[in-house]
């Protein structure tokens, strides 16, 4: 069961942080192999796989045996196939439409194709195999957008979605409705995830390029108007043109398209203006380059018209408008017609869209061979003193310096000072261009720079090296991330192509680190409101004094208003309209801004809360208003309240309110976009111990000039703690007493959450007897619970993984009572999650998994590169069908997949309806069927490795995890501990030390001799201590020789003094026990003393004092 996604629209866009993990990782592309070196990249905002490749050019092998005549898409599907879940793809086959295919001269293949929802296209959506000759996989590349939940039925008209892009484009223009046209309108899927750096809802939308009936006025406005509610989602004028920070009077007229100067049969342009003579003889040098370094026949690839217009009085500099080039007076130099030339060949390649990094890219492209041609033509100026300067034969001299962009303050690094975050100029195209500027000044002329020095390549080797990207490898949405991977693999992929070597796709890679291309640009104070996490500390997690996902009702909060009608709601009145737009679940309170009206109204917290120790505060919100609002606290039950603000510390208010007739008038508060839901933080630890309620105040002036207002959603009142501590239960579902019996056991834990080995429902899995044989035990950990036993958890926390008998619903077909029942994360049969310091996976192992259960399947492709990506302290696997056992049903050797070399921690299973523990090569495995169910299973011979094995009665394992440490203990239903195993350094915990004393020393023989094998018998008794969660075993070491004594400073014995150890259980307090040791081999004559330590580490606990053994 899956909850859709909420949806708003934003019109306004600003800037975030976004961010790119790499991961080596040893996951395979074969279905048999790993692959070499191969290197994954994940999207910041989807935490989908964005670039799949390899270092060295060495090409993965493919994923399926292949015709010897298989076409390249169909090898690019077989791939994605295999490979396409992990960027996010369900269907391959169905989600992919082919754009167009590439081979180049050495025979490799380039497959790019467009992602569609049921047939519609998502902007941005992309996808790009890259294969040599024999079609295998080099690299594959692309932003998918998943999980996708829309109606693809629109409500607003082709006409009124023309209007609608026809008024908004006379607006931002100044020019009249009948001076533009439009293209037919298109139906697409936009979500600015993929093209921009922070997250927002997908929206079905009529795409529409407004274009002028004069086709050099500089209009070629694209515009996305809401397919459904009918407003705009984005407008953005795609026009590419040199920037020139002076304004000139370039004088000339605006005819179009002006006479004719010159044609092929005039190659000189004899008789032309100097600017009409310039621009021809340029765009044959541009030609030339394309056609002599790469064989491309004019802009289109196809011998395209090149068509350019001079001396116009248009535009103050130069352009391409979509169709053609456009030059004011003086401004046809050689490196800007190559510039506004490229833009042409872009629009036919990548097309990268011009915004964001992604405008960056495209502008740099031009840069890039702007200046090639400028420094290969023999024209124009080209002494050193002006080498990767841009436009310097243009009016005003040159532009940018792409060595030294600082020059003209622009960044020659991502973390530069110089980095534009702002949201003007396409979000500052023509300034971050110069990242990627100074990469290829490197590549080509080398060179030290930010700790990296560069062996310079030449102009071919880097111009081959980026028209493959360029041509190949770039999706329209990509950013600097994307290029630094498509860098690399495009030089990998032509190793051996025009001279380049191995060696030279090292200078690449050290010039893409040079100026930091994988990192994101630093933003400034208050410019962005990234989320903020609730716990700084790694390892840490939220222990709630309070939470609220308004999934429950209003029972928390009280509303009011002292001036103006109460604004303040559950949910919103245009959910018909616009959707449910919540944080999580499908509730949120929401203050309205209509209708306007001065107004000063409230919502705030029924009771007030205790404040813990190192309390904090967390709630999520979004706001569209010029209106304010504020956040509030009272620490005398509501009879007085003080402003929140000194107590943010991550995403505080936004600035001072300015507005003489708004209650809120000259105070800090949120307002504007904060560009959908974001996070803001407190620290509460100034009002600890003290009875605290909190309100949120909306306030509205006379008139506000536009917007929604504020919704507010998931309030959380914490304190950081650094560990999880949760159930484990397994083939539990049968309703009875030892259910119910586990169940109480499992309760009284308190577990932060359960998740369970299989086998939650029998016998048959249906839908009948799923409520009864989990709800009914388990439903305050469930959400959302729709079953008949009470209520269930505001979020959830019960994370089940299919058994066989959860599968035996229906054969042949998916467990549909299972899957309708639970609401789990991916596709809810096999899925991870994090909670703490703990990554779990959830395995499907039943035969009739579609993804199948051999550790190459999907399935088994899955685990490893989720487990390879982690980054948790601990990784914890678990499934039904146990690997190892040594129970009935025994060991399944399919399911026994390398999970350690993967990178797991420990495997938890069920089926055989035992506990037992094993080890296996050092890696433990753990099989817990006893959760329930009326039938315990015997033991047959035990496997090696096995050992504990208990069947005498029911339980279930405890589990208390930090980041340091994690302890399972297997506990009966009636209490009894049975086995404690940790991973990791338990510490010790000196507050609750068990209090033992050695009361009694005898030996047998009583005088043995020096070096004669004797018994030791030992009583030792619990003083009364209680013992800690941690304070689990004592170990009784014996020293060998008395002459040497334990090092003080680790509490360790001295090498080779240590003899022999004995575990001891948890004695009760008052209580004694006894054991006896074998000394095999003796001791010397003298005094030898017995110490304790915690478990096996060397730390002493207590001492038992000095005890003579002869």
């Amino acid at each position: 069961m899956t909850i859709p996604q909420a949806r708003f629209i934003l019109t306004a866009i600003l800037i975030m942080v976004a961010m790119i993990f790499l991961a080596p990782t040893p996951s395979t592309a074969s279905a048999t192999t790993p692959q070499p070196e191969e290197i994954m990249a994940y999207h910041p905002l989807t935490g989908k796989v964005r670039f799949i490749g390899v270092q060295s050019g060495t090409p993965n092998a493919q994923t399926a045996a292949l015709r010897s005549n298989i076409t390249s898409e169909n090898a690019a599907l077989s791939f994605l196939q295999i490979r396409g879940r992990e960027f996010g793809l369900g269907d391959p086959a169905n989600d992919l439409q082919i754009l167009r295919k590439t081979q180049a001269d050495n025979g490799a293949n380039t497959v790019r194709f467009q992602q569609t929802y049921h047939g519609i296209p998502i902007m941005a959506g992309e996808m790009i195999v890259h294969m040599d000759s024999a079609k295998n996989v080099l690299s594959a590349s692309g932003d998918i957008l998943p999980n996708i939940e829309l109606d693809t039925t629109p409500t607003v008209s082709e006409a009124d979605a023309i209007q609608t892009a026809l008024v908004k484009t006379a607006l931002e223009n100044g020019v009249q409705i009948s001076e533009l046209q439009v293209s037919a309108p298109e139906l697409w899927i936009y979500s600015p995830v993929l093209l921009t750096p922070y997250d927002g809802d997908t929206v079905l939308v009529w795409r529409i390029e407004v274009t002028p009936q004069n086709a050099l006025v500089p209009i070629r406005q694209l515009v996305l108007v809401d397919a459904k509610l009918g407003g705009i989602v984005l407008s953005l004028n795609q026009n590419a043109e040199i920037m020139n920070r002076l304004t000139y009077d370039a004088g000339g007229t605006a005819a179009i398209p002006g006479t004719l100067a010159c044609d092929e049969s005039n190659p000189t342009c004899t008789g032309g203006t100097p600017d009409a003579i310039k621009a021809h003889e340029y765009a044959g040098d541009v030609y030339d380059f394309y056609m002599t370094n790469h064989g491309r026949d004019s802009i289109d690839g196809a011998g395209m018209s090149i068509i350019s217009t001079t001396n116009s009085s248009i535009f103050p500099t130069a352009r391409w408008n979509g169709s053609q080039m456009i030059y004011a007076a003086g401004w046809a130099a050689d490196d800007v017609v190559a510039h506004e030339l490229t833009h042409g060949v872009t629009d036919y390649t990548s097309d990268v869209f011009l915004l964001w990094q992604a405008g960056a890219i495209n502008e740099s492209f031009s840069d890039i061979w702007g200046e090639f041609v400028d420094l290969t033509n023999g024209s124009g100026t080209d002494t050193p003193a002006v080498r990767w300067k841009i436009a310097e034969d243009a009016p005003g001299g040159a532009l940018r310096d792409m060595m030294n962009p600082t020059l003209y303050s622009q960044p020659d690094k991502m973390t530069s000072p110089f980095y534009y975050t702002g949201a003007s100029e396409q979000n500052g195209v023509h300034i971050n261009m110069s990242v990627n500027n100074k990469a290829v000044a490197l590549m080509v002329d080398g060179g030290t720079f930010n700790g990296q020095t560069i062996t310079g390549l030449g102009i071919t080797k880097v111009a081959k090296i980026y028209y493959y990207v360029q041509t190949n490898l770039l999706t329209s949405g990509a950013d600097y991330a994307d290029l630094y991977y498509a860098l690399q693999a495009s030089c990998a992929a032509q190793i051996d192509t025009a001279g380049i070597t191995a060696a030279d796709c090292q200078e690449v890679l050290d010039a893409v680190n040079a100026v930091e291309m994988n990192l994101q640009p630093l933003l400034p104070a208050g410019g962005y409101n990234p989320d903020v996490s609730a716990c700084d500390v790694a390892g840490e997690f939220p222990l709630n004094s309070f939470y609220d996902d308004m999934e429950s009702g209003t029972a928390n909060w009280i509303s009011s208003s002292t001036i103006g009608a109460n604004h303040w709601t559950y949910d919103w009145s245009y959910e018909s309209t616009l959707g449910i737009f919540a944080h999580s679940g499908q509730h949120f309170l929401f203050a309205d801004i209509l209708p306007v009206q001065v107004t000063d109204t409230t919502i705030q917290m029924a009771n007030s809360v205790t404040i813990p120790a190192n309390g904090r505060m967390i709630f999520h919100h979004s706001y569209a208003t010029s209106a304010g609002g504020v956040l509030e606290y009272s620490t005398t039950n509501g009879s007085s309240w003080i402003d929140a603000g000194s107590l943010m510390d991550g995403n505080g208010y936004d600035m001072t309110l300015s507005n003489a007739t708004n209650p809120l008038n000259g105070r800090q508060v949120f307002i504007g976009i904060s560009h959908g839901y974001i996070s803001t933080r407190l620290n509460l630890s100034s009002l600890a111990g003290q009875n605290v309620m909190f309100r949120f105040r909306f306030g509205m002036g006379s008139s506000n000039s536009g917007g929604y207002g504020w919704w507010l959603d998931d309030v959380q009142i914490y304190e950081c703690i650094p560990s999880v501590h949760f159930g484990v239960i397994g083939d539990y579902g049968q309703t009875g007493q030892p259910e119910a019996d586990v169940a109480a056991l499992v309760n009284s834990w308190n577990p932060d959450f359960v998740i369970t080995t299989g086998d939650n429902n029998y016998m048959l899995g249906q839908a009948a007897t799923i409520d009864e044989n989990i709800g009914q035990y388990y439903h305050p950990y469930i959400y959302p619970y729709t079953g008949s036993y009470g209520a269930g958890s505001s979020t959830n926390n019960f994370y089940p993984i299919l058994g066989n008998h959860d599968w035996l619903t229906t054969i042949g077909q998916l467990p549909k009572p299972y899957l309708d029942y639970f609401s789990l994360p991916g596709n809810e049969r096999y899925y991870d999650f994090i909670r703490g310091p703990v990554h779990f996976f959830a395995v499907d192992s039943d035969i009739n998994e579609p993804d199948g259960i051999t550790s190459n399947s999907i399935q088994g492709q899955w685990l490893q590169s989720a487990l390879s990506a982690s980054t948790s302290p601990w990784n914890v696997v678990y499934l039904h069908h146990s690997p190892y056992s040594s129970g009935l049903h025994g060991s399944n050797t399919t399911l026994q997949w390398p999970f350690q070399a993967w990178g797991a921690d420990i495997v938890l299973s069920g089926h055989d309806h035992t506990y037992e523990r094993l080890s296996i090569n050092g890696f433990p495995y753990i099989v817990n069927g006893v959760g329930g169910m009326q039938t315990l299973y015997g033991f047959n011979t035990p496997v090696t490795g096995s050992q504990i094995r208990y069947n005498a009665d029911y339980g279930a394992i405890l589990v208390d995890a930090t980041d340091t440490y994690a302890i399972f203990k297997f506990i009966t239903r009636s209490g009894t501990v049975i086995d404690t195993f940790s991973l990791g350094t338990p510490p010790i915990d000196p507050a609750n030390k068990l209090d033992l004393i050695i009361t009694n020393v005898t030996v047998n023989p009583t005088s043995p001799a020096s070096n004669q094998t004797f018994e030791v018998n030992i009583t030792i008794r619990n003083q009364g201590g209680t013992g800690g969660a941690n304070d689990i075993y004592r170990d009784v070491y014996i020293d060998r020789d008395p002459a040497t004594l334990i090092n003080p400073a680790t509490g360790c014995p001295p090498p080779g003094d240590f003899y022999i150890s004995n575990y001891y259980p948890i004695i009760p307090a008052g209580m004694t026990d006894t054991k006896t040791v074998s000394i095999t081999g003796g001791l010397p004559l003298g005094n030898h003393q017995l110490w304790f330590y915690v478990d096996a580490r060397c730390l002493i606990d207590e001492s038992g004092g000095s005890n003579n053994a002869p």
